[in-house]
């Protein structure tokens, strides 16, 4: 905020500048040529200060302009149905991962009481 009051108080005082030269140049007797050729010089100097600093109060205008959208631009979205088909899967390879280990712990325990019976036939 202060970068842009700074940058248009420099324009406004280059801009007075250039006026007051130009009022300058304006009021002079036209047979005073010394007096005249300074002036001119001075105006140039000071129309290329003004063309500067109101090519910088764009600059920060723009960036100005640029912190302002970000600041105030959402933060972006993840896709929700890749996420959802990711949890889907995970949650499905987990199902299939209980599952074996409940069957495969199932027959061990059906194999281990077949072992363990006593003979009673013979």
């Amino acid at each position: 905020m202060k970068a842009r009051s700074v940058a248009a108080v420099k324009v406004k005082k280059c801009e007075d500048e250039v006026q007051s030269t130009k009022s300058a140049l304006e009021t002079l007797e036209p047979s005073n040529f010394e007096e005249k050729d300074t002036l001119e010089a001075v105006l140039r100097i000071a129309e290329e200060a003004y063309e500067r600093a109101f090519k910088e109060q764009q600059q920060v205008e723009m960036e100005y302009e640029e912190f302002k959208s970000q600041r105030h631009s959402p933060p972006p979205k993840k896709p929700r149905a890749r996420t959802k088909s990711l949890a889907k899967a995970s949650k499905r390879s987990a199902a299939r991962a209980e599952e074996e280990a409940m069957s495969s712990s199932t027959v061990e325990l059906f194999d281990n009481s077949l072992k363990s019976e006593p003979d009673f036939l013979s």
